[in-house]
């Protein structure tokens, strides 16, 4: 299938090539006589027809190839792994809910897809790409946020606000506020403590604060801030980690498209399958790390 979709391209951008060639020929009164205007201006309405009939194949061939193809690297990634895992392809994270935690820096463009839900030890949990964006006219584009969200819904709401940032995190530095009601991080610490965990290379990654010290003490497992420490060392890029009511919400500023699938290019489905797995692994890590027992905290 994915030939075809690049033959439908390669169509695509001919008959468009033909239809501003032959409208350019018109315009600059190439043709000596009315009846070769016309056939030409005929044929120039049928290469716009055909070039507006294969956008529309090629976009909706290739929703379908990518919906298939991700569904299909999920589920081969997902074999063997413990819990159940579910793609919903164009479906993401609400900006509404991203907002609401005001964990990073919104723009005024904002994208969410590539949905996973999954279940494991009775926690839910969605993943999903995330990019948000400030796009002004004349200005270059500056980019929040491009990466990773994991959500894990527990059934007691928390009561810590506990917070655990990468030091490389992205803060809000005044010059653009976040557009979430909740205040943003870096003015959030002037209520918050500090919490320190027995662990010099988390504290030396992190830094870590809550308002519920006794609650965030607790769930500083030492298999969380260990498991917090290896996937910093892993993934090399910007972290959060954060209670929000009765979720426990990870951020992953990766700066990259987690399931792109580049149609022009030669798909290497082993290696995503890899690399999705590792990425579903960090679903089932955290949550192993993360146990707690409910009817003696939150």
């Amino acid at each position: 299938m994915q030939v075809g979709l690049i033959a439908l391209n390669s169509f695509t951008w001919i008959a468009g090539f033909a239809a501003l060639i032959l409208f350019f020929m018109a315009e600059s009164g190439s043709f000596q006589s009315e009846d070769i205007y016309r056939r030409y201006s005929t044929w120039m309405w049928i290469a716009v027809g055909a070039f507006l009939a294969f956008l529309t194949a090629y976009k909706v061939l290739r929703s379908r190839f990518e919906f298939s193809y991700k569904n299909g690297i999920v589920k081969q990634a997902a074999a063997g792994l413990p819990g159940s895992f579910h793609y919903y392809g164009k479906k993401g994270l609400e900006r509404s809910y991203v907002e609401k935690t005001g964990f990073i820096t919104l723009g005024n463009v904002f994208r969410s897809e590539d949905l996973v839900e999954g279940t494991y030890r009775g926690i839910s949990f969605r993943r999903a790409d995330v990019y948000t964006s400030e796009a002004r006219k004349g200005q270059a584009t500056k980019v929040y946020m491009k990466g990773a969200w994991f959500i894990f819904s527990y059934k007691k709401p928390f009561t810590s606000e506990l917070r655990i940032v990468s030091n490389d995190y992205p803060q809000d530095n005044g010059k653009s506020p976040l557009l979430s009601k909740n205040p943003p991080l870096a003015r959030n610490s002037e209520y918050r403590s500090k919490v320190a965990a027995v662990n010099p290379a988390f504290d030396a990654s992190f830094r870590c604060t809550a308002k519920n010290e006794e609650e965030a003490v607790f769930l500083l497992s030492p298999q969380m801030t260990q498991l917090m420490v290896d996937l910093r060392r892993k993934l090399g890029c910007p972290m959060l980690a954060a209670v929000h009511n009765n979720q426990l919400v990870l951020v992953l500023c990766t700066d990259r498209d987690h399931m792109e699938t580049r149609i022009t290019e030669p798909l290497d489905t082993q290696a995503e399958i890899e690399r999705t797995r590792e990425e579903l692994d960090i679903a089932c890590s955290l949550i192993d790390a993360f146990r707690i027992e409910e009817e003696a905290t939150m």
